[in-house]
């Protein structure tokens, strides 16, 4: 989600329960086999707390950064799990707390 939009551009008003354009649910029926890769990303740029701070953008120069310091060769249809953190947010912040700076 990037404002009104989801993945390439397309309006949030035109997909099902908000997700059908971006849904990976129709893949999962068919099952999906990959390399499973575990990036931590909120590990080594979050500081002390682990994640990222709030409306953080995750560039293609951190994972390559990430994978580096994890000794981690991303490859041709890898299946990439970018850890930022955030969901700790759940479980210390309070209900209300903002999960963007627009928020």
């Amino acid at each position: 989600w990037y404002g009104d939009k989801v993945f390439g551009g397309v309006s949030a008003d035109s997909t099902v329960h908000g997700h059908d354009h971006v849904d990976v649910g129709v893949l999962g029926e068919h099952g999906v086999v990959g390399r499973g890769i575990l990036l931590d990303v909120g590990r080594l740029k979050g500081g002390k707390s682990g994640r990222l701070p709030v409306s953080s953008c995750v560039t293609l120069d951190d994972l390559k950064e990430t994978a580096k310091a994890q000794n981690v060769t991303v490859e041709k249809r890898d299946i990439l799990l970018i850890r930022t953190g955030s969901v700790g947010r759940f479980y210390t912040d309070t209900p209300d707390a903002p999960w963007s700076a627009t928020t």
